[in-house]
């Protein structure tokens, strides 16, 4: 018995993962331990019975099987072909539907879109449905930001709030009136500052609410990619099993921070990949993503001391790595 668990553990690790991950589902979905639901209190969700059971099984059930099918841990690393494009977005629909189900915490799922509405939370919507002139209000936001009202604001760059303003103007394009006799029930069980938004704003918060978890979930396409290039296809598909149950992205409301992973994963990709084909044009783009990702927060600074030293490791000649640097250099300063 322990021989076989330490076997397990050796050369099944993608299994093991997998086990814990649907025992300890189970146990939260029939709530055998209130305290894995969070610290008794404010923090604490609440379990709603039997009716989220299915919600809270089935896709990490779908997610398993899935693995399973484009797995055979028992063949050599040389006999594993790559996983394909389709199959990768197949693991992404359920990585998201995984999501999406864990952080509802009603059986309608609406409390995922208040939470993106409610300005006591991170205050990225608010402004940005405040917006009349997007350029006077990135021009005026260093002066403005110590007197903002959002604590996020306060500390960070406004790309999280360009980021929702852009999706209120892709909701404003449809018309969206017809929705009012469908909303208006469900507006009514929210606090007050739900009436400071029209409807198209709504839609948009609902838009971000579903958008969020959606390029978290994506990013799981370059993340297979980076570790395929960096070590093996067995690596590669542990990588994915593991980010896709990553409690932090799993379970806690979608944030515009979620996105990092995917900014993340494509700056070192294309860093990477850049470099392996002595295409400077991947690079840029790495830089032109990674400037993005700064754009909305400072803590991706790390992401592009990462990409530097990289760079320092990997280039071939002196000559290569200035002109590798600048070509990062100047994708990062692009977007500012």
């Amino acid at each position: 018995m322990r021989r076989d668990l330490l076997d397990l553990i050796r050369y099944r690790p993608a299994q093991l993962i997998t086990l814990i991950t649907l025992s300890v589902s189970a146990v939260i979905a029939v709530d055998l331990f209130p305290a894995l639901r969070g610290v008794a209190g404010e923090w604490q969700w609440t379990h709603n019975s039997l009716d989220l059971i299915v919600w809270r099984l089935i896709f990490p059930i779908l997610i398993a099987l899935a693995l399973y099918r484009i797995s055979n841990p028992q063949s050599p690393i040389s006999n594993l072909q790559p996983i394909t494009n389709y199959q990768l977005l197949i693991f992404t629909a359920l990585a998201l539907a995984l999501h999406l189900s864990l952080q509802a915490l009603t059986a309608n799922n609406f409390s995922i879109i208040a939470r993106t509405l409610n300005p006591s939370y991170f205050g990225y919507f608010p402004p940005a449905a405040a917006i009349d002139d997007l350029a006077k209000f990135l021009r005026d936001f260093t002066q403005a930001q110590p007197t903002l009202p959002y604590y996020r604001l306060a500390t960070h760059p406004p790309g999280g709030v360009v980021f929702h303003w852009l999706i209120i103007q892709l909701v404003n394009i449809f018309p969206t009136q017809f929705l009012d006799p469908l909303l208006a029930s469900r507006l009514a069980s929210l606090p007050s500052w739900i009436h400071n938004y029209t409807t198209p704003d709504i839609i948009a918060g609902a838009t971000a609410s579903l958008a969020i978890p959606f390029l978290s979930s994506m990013s799981l396409i370059p993340l297979y990619h980076l570790a395929r290039t960096l070590w093996d296809e067995r690596t590669a598909r542990l990588a994915i099993l593991l980010y896709a149950f990553i409690p932090a992205l799993t379970v806690f409301m979608p944030v515009f921070d979620d996105a990092f992973t995917l900014i993340t994963s494509f700056t070192l990709y294309f860093t990477v990949n850049g470099i392996k084909n002595q295409k400077r044009s991947q690079i840029f783009l790495a830089g032109l993503i990674c400037g993005a990702g700064l754009f909305a927060s400072f803590g991706l600074l790390p992401l592009l001391l990462i990409s530097i030293l990289y760079l320092q490791i990997s280039s071939r000649t002196s000559k290569s790595l200035i002109y590798d640097s600048a070509a990062l250099a100047i994708g990062g300063v692009t977007v500012w």
